[in-house]
Protein backbone atom coordinates (compact mmCIF):
# COMPACT_ATOMS: atom_id res chain seq x y z
CA UNK A 1 0.00 0.00 0.00
CA UNK A 2 1.13 3.24 -0.70
CA UNK A 3 2.30 5.44 1.88
CA UNK A 4 0.25 8.12 0.96
CA UNK A 5 -3.04 6.23 1.36
CA UNK A 6 -1.76 5.03 4.27
CA UNK A 7 -1.80 8.36 5.92
CA UNK A 8 -5.17 9.35 4.57
CA UNK A 9 -6.46 6.30 6.06
CA UNK A 10 -4.32 7.15 9.33
CA UNK A 11 -5.63 11.03 9.56
CA UNK A 12 -9.58 10.22 8.45
CA UNK A 13 -9.63 7.57 11.02
CA UNK A 14 -8.15 10.32 14.27
CA UNK A 15 -10.68 12.85 13.51
CA UNK A 16 -13.53 9.97 12.81
CA UNK A 17 -12.58 9.40 17.13
CA UNK A 18 -11.81 12.82 17.77
CA UNK A 19 -15.07 13.41 15.85
CA UNK A 20 -17.21 10.94 17.98
CA UNK A 21 -15.59 11.65 21.53
CA UNK A 22 -16.51 15.60 20.39
CA UNK A 23 -20.43 14.30 19.85
CA UNK A 24 -20.46 12.61 23.47
CA UNK A 25 -18.57 14.96 25.46
CA UNK A 26 -20.66 17.84 23.92
CA UNK A 27 -24.14 16.27 23.52
CA UNK A 28 -26.93 18.52 25.40
CA UNK A 29 -28.37 16.89 28.39
CA UNK A 30 -32.12 16.60 28.15
CA UNK A 31 -34.11 18.77 29.83
CA UNK A 32 -35.25 17.98 33.52
CA UNK A 33 -38.83 16.71 33.53
CA UNK A 34 -41.39 18.60 36.06
CA UNK A 35 -41.76 17.44 39.45
CA UNK A 36 -44.97 15.69 39.72
CA UNK A 37 -45.19 16.26 43.22
CA UNK A 38 -48.05 18.23 44.02
CA UNK A 39 -47.59 21.94 45.90
CA UNK A 40 -48.95 21.40 49.43
CA UNK A 41 -50.05 24.98 50.78
CA UNK A 42 -50.81 24.00 53.94
CA UNK A 43 -51.71 20.94 55.83
CA UNK A 44 -53.80 20.34 58.79
CA UNK A 45 -54.17 17.67 61.63
CA UNK A 46 -57.04 15.96 62.84
CA UNK A 47 -59.50 18.64 61.45
CA UNK A 48 -63.16 18.32 60.73
CA UNK A 49 -65.52 20.26 57.75
CA UNK A 50 -68.83 20.95 58.39
CA UNK A 51 -71.97 21.64 56.45
CA UNK A 52 -75.00 23.32 58.40
CA UNK A 53 -78.38 24.45 56.94
CA UNK A 54 -81.27 26.51 58.92
CA UNK A 55 -78.97 25.60 62.09
CA UNK A 56 -79.37 21.79 61.60
CA UNK A 57 -76.03 19.58 60.93
CA UNK A 58 -76.05 17.84 56.91
CA UNK A 59 -72.79 16.63 56.80
CA UNK A 60 -69.44 16.52 58.14
CA UNK A 61 -66.05 15.09 57.30
CA UNK A 62 -63.13 14.32 59.48
CA UNK A 63 -59.38 13.32 58.59
CA UNK A 64 -56.10 12.63 60.78
CA UNK A 65 -54.53 14.90 57.74
CA UNK A 66 -55.82 17.42 55.42
CA UNK A 67 -53.85 19.38 53.10
CA UNK A 68 -55.27 22.11 50.96
CA UNK A 69 -54.15 22.65 47.28
CA UNK A 70 -54.11 26.68 46.44
CA UNK A 71 -54.29 25.63 42.65
CA UNK A 72 -56.42 22.82 42.30
CA UNK A 73 -59.24 24.12 45.18
CA UNK A 74 -59.43 20.46 46.68
CA UNK A 75 -58.79 19.30 49.94
CA UNK A 76 -56.84 16.00 50.53
CA UNK A 77 -58.18 13.82 53.47
CA UNK A 78 -56.29 10.93 55.19
CA UNK A 79 -57.97 8.25 57.37
CA UNK A 80 -61.56 10.22 56.78
CA UNK A 81 -64.86 9.69 58.23
CA UNK A 82 -67.87 11.10 56.67
CA UNK A 83 -70.74 11.41 58.31
CA UNK A 84 -74.41 12.25 56.37
CA UNK A 85 -77.04 13.45 59.06
CA UNK A 86 -80.60 12.63 57.39
CA UNK A 87 -83.61 14.96 58.26
CA UNK A 88 -85.47 11.62 59.70
CA UNK A 89 -82.63 11.20 61.99
CA UNK A 90 -80.67 8.50 60.54
CA UNK A 91 -77.01 8.87 60.26
CA UNK A 92 -74.72 7.56 57.78
CA UNK A 93 -71.36 7.12 58.40
CA UNK A 94 -68.68 6.38 55.87
CA UNK A 95 -65.20 5.60 56.77
CA UNK A 96 -61.77 5.15 54.16
CA UNK A 97 -57.70 5.65 53.97
CA UNK A 98 -58.00 8.61 51.51
CA UNK A 99 -60.21 10.91 50.21
CA UNK A 100 -60.76 14.57 48.30
CA UNK A 101 -63.35 17.24 49.04
CA UNK A 102 -63.50 19.91 46.21
CA UNK A 103 -65.20 22.77 48.21
CA UNK A 104 -66.60 24.72 45.31
CA UNK A 105 -68.89 21.73 44.21
CA UNK A 106 -69.18 20.12 47.19
CA UNK A 107 -68.03 17.03 45.92
CA UNK A 108 -66.32 13.81 48.13
CA UNK A 109 -64.38 11.12 46.79
CA UNK A 110 -63.21 8.31 49.19
CA UNK A 111 -60.40 5.40 48.39
CA UNK A 112 -58.60 3.01 49.57
CA UNK A 113 -61.64 0.69 50.65
CA UNK A 114 -64.77 2.68 51.98
CA UNK A 115 -66.83 1.10 54.79
CA UNK A 116 -69.84 2.71 55.62
CA UNK A 117 -73.32 2.00 57.91
CA UNK A 118 -76.20 3.62 58.90
CA UNK A 119 -78.04 4.28 62.69
CA UNK A 120 -80.83 1.86 60.40
CA UNK A 121 -78.56 -0.90 60.40
CA UNK A 122 -77.60 -0.50 56.28
CA UNK A 123 -73.92 -1.72 55.60
CA UNK A 124 -72.02 -0.45 52.49
CA UNK A 125 -68.83 -1.50 51.32
CA UNK A 126 -66.77 -0.28 48.23
CA UNK A 127 -63.46 0.18 46.48
CA UNK A 128 -64.00 4.03 46.15
CA UNK A 129 -66.99 6.01 46.71
CA UNK A 130 -68.17 9.21 45.02
CA UNK A 131 -70.54 11.46 46.63
CA UNK A 132 -72.07 14.45 44.29
CA UNK A 133 -74.15 16.96 46.36
CA UNK A 134 -75.77 18.96 43.36
CA UNK A 135 -76.83 15.87 42.12
CA UNK A 136 -78.18 14.10 45.53
CA UNK A 137 -76.01 10.95 44.54
CA UNK A 138 -73.98 8.64 46.28
CA UNK A 139 -72.19 6.19 43.53
CA UNK A 140 -69.70 3.39 45.52
CA UNK A 141 -67.35 1.60 42.85
CA UNK A 142 -65.54 -1.55 42.76
CA UNK A 143 -66.28 -4.69 44.31
CA UNK A 144 -69.80 -2.70 46.01
CA UNK A 145 -71.85 -4.33 48.53
CA UNK A 146 -74.38 -2.93 50.42
CA UNK A 147 -77.14 -5.02 53.03
CA UNK A 148 -79.82 -3.87 55.03
CA UNK A 149 -82.09 -6.42 57.11
CA UNK A 150 -83.84 -9.10 54.86
CA UNK A 151 -81.14 -8.23 52.15
CA UNK A 152 -77.91 -8.21 50.43
CA UNK A 153 -76.97 -6.71 47.13
CA UNK A 154 -73.02 -6.77 45.13
CA UNK A 155 -71.91 -5.34 41.90
CA UNK A 156 -69.50 -3.47 40.68
CA UNK A 157 -70.99 0.11 40.79
CA UNK A 158 -74.49 0.88 42.99
CA UNK A 159 -75.79 4.23 42.79
CA UNK A 160 -77.94 5.52 45.89
CA UNK A 161 -79.72 8.40 46.44
CA UNK A 162 -77.53 10.72 49.04
CA UNK A 163 -80.39 9.62 52.00
CA UNK A 164 -79.33 6.01 51.06
CA UNK A 165 -82.98 5.11 50.70
CA UNK A 166 -83.25 4.23 47.21
CA UNK A 167 -80.08 2.74 44.97
CA UNK A 168 -79.44 0.15 41.73
CA UNK A 169 -76.71 -2.01 41.03
CA UNK A 170 -74.57 -2.08 37.88
CA UNK A 171 -72.55 -4.63 36.62
CA UNK A 172 -72.46 -8.14 37.43
CA UNK A 173 -75.51 -7.26 39.84
CA UNK A 174 -76.58 -9.64 42.37
CA UNK A 175 -79.55 -9.25 44.85
CA UNK A 176 -80.24 -12.04 47.59
CA UNK A 177 -83.36 -11.76 50.15
CA UNK A 178 -82.53 -13.60 53.14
Amino acid sequence: MDSKIKYVIGVGAVLLVALTVWAVVTSPQPPEEPSEKKEVTMEYGRSTIREEKDGRLLWELTADVLQTEAKAQTVDLKNVAAKYYRSDGVTITLTAPKGRYIPGTQEVNLTGGVKGNTSDEMTLESDSLDWKAEEDRLTATGNAKITKPGMEATGDMIEASENFTDFTVKGNAKIVRK
